[in-house]
């Protein structure tokens, strides 16, 4: 007869790893964040990078063509959401 998973020291040692990499995880995200950010960026900018390079480009080059296109893209992206300083709120009754 097998006995019970709860009864097995693996599982619960198992369990300690996973709880204590999960508290890890959590106590860490301000530091890891920009490293998982950064590494989404470069996932999803490579293959431009990589076409632009084999358009005879060097890959210094074409890597800096690409940032300086996303930050402008992204900065773009951030000043249309923004308001402008002299316009008010419509719900503003006063």
């Amino acid at each position: 007869m097998k006995a019970p998973v709860l009864a097995d020291p693996r599982f619960w040692g198992w369990l300690a790893i996973a709880l204590a990499a999960g508290v890890l995880l959590y106590v860490l995200s301000p530091i890891l964040a920009p490293f998982l950010a950064g590494a989404i960026l470069a996932y999803v900018l490579n293959p431009l990078v990589d076409r632009l390079t084999g358009r005879y480009l060097p890959r210094i080059v074409a890597v800096v063509l690409v940032l300086l296109f996303a930050k402008r893209s992204f900065s773009h992206g951030a000043n249309c959401r923004r308001s402008s300083p002299g316009s008010t709120s419509s719900s503003h009754r006063g």
